[in-house]
């Protein structure tokens, strides 16, 4: 799996990472991870994507279905080094999935792929610290967040949203500030 963050500062994920139990998380995930966000990145593009391979097409047609029942404009799409965004204050970085407007909320919002069924609390901090983001580096503002959670089999994709986005995003900087605090004692 191919990752790029070149601003030497930590990214949301790898923040909110010392609060999950990251022994479910094979190399198989990963890589499915990989791939599944490849193909709904170049979908939202409108660009062509290889084929997947055969175990990881249900979750991609998950997110497509998803998308084309509920997003009305996309705003941003994650696309490499260029959607790399920096909080240079709270000093971490991140790439939201994808920033748009829905068919029923014409206000912008944050969205986040999941390749994993099982709901974690820690997805709102990432949302948040996303929304953060996406505010810092002149996108639109987001009222909202979601993570949906894409299904193995096909069928249409299950989200869980975030309106206090605010709330939300002081959990995550405080696990941040505790992230730095004690990982620069160690380091």
């Amino acid at each position: 799996m191919e990752y790029s963050n070149k601003t030497q500062l930590d990214s949301v994920t790898k923040i909110l990472s010392v609060y999950v139990d990251t022994r479910w998380f094979t190399e198989e995930c990963c890589f499915r991870g990989h791939h599944v966000h490849n193909a709904l990145k170049n979908h939202c593009l409108g660009i062509w994507s290889p084929e997947p391979p055969e175990e990881y097409k249900g979750y991609i047609e998950s997110g497509i279905l998803w998308t084309q029942d509920n997003v009305a404009e996309i705003l941003m799409v994650e696309n490499g080094d260029r959607t790399r965004l920096v909080d240079t204050v709270n000093r971490y970085s991140g790439q939201p999935d994808l920033v748009a407007t829905l068919k029923i909320q014409p206000l912008p919002g944050v969205i986040d792929w999941k390749t994993s069924i099982a709901f974690s609390e820690v997805w709102n901090g990432q949302l948040a610290g996303y929304w953060n983001l996406i505010k810092l580096n002149g996108y639109p503002d987001a009222c909202w967040g979601a993570s949906v959670r894409l299904r193995k089999d096909g069928r249409i994709a299950l989200s869980n949203f975030v309106n206090n986005l605010n709330l939300e995003l002081q959990y995550f900087l405080n696990a941040n500030a505790a992230y730095r605090r004690y990982k620069e004692k160690i380091t």
